[in-house]
């Protein structure tokens, strides 16, 4: 459902009530997972539907990046650790970075702190 509702605003839909209840719910699912797979697929499915926002704020930075770092972790496991499957995963996502997410990305002010 999340990832319909996301899908819905990138294709010009409205952003809507539905998408940031969708989030929350993908969320919880994440919490109760029983695999680490699961859990960040779920994470991931509720990152999307409710970060999609025009907002240039600097916490909007890991909110476009981590779905791309879950899939690299969801690959790495399906692969049984393997480095290279990891490696692979990192390249398939940088080459996704289309010109308008790295404008979006360069919109967003410098992130403070540490990533601790």
């Amino acid at each position: 459902m999340a990832l319909d509702l996301a899908w819905e605003f990138v294709r010009g839909g409205p952003r809507s009530d539905r998408q940031r209840q969708a989030a929350r719910d993908a969320h919880r699912a994440a919490k109760d997972a029983s695999t680490e797979t699961a859990r960040l697929a779920a994470r991931t499915a509720g990152d999307a539907a409710a970060y999609l926002h025009p907002l240039a704020q600097a916490s909007q930075v890991g909110h476009i990046l981590q779905p791309a770092a879950c899939a690299v972790r969801i690959a790495e496991l399906a692969a049984g650790q393997n480095p290279a499957a990891r490696t692979r995963a990192i390249e398939r996502a940088t080459a996704r970075a289309t010109a308008a997410l790295i404008e979006v990305l360069n919109r967003c002010p410098a992130a403070t702190g540490s990533c601790s």
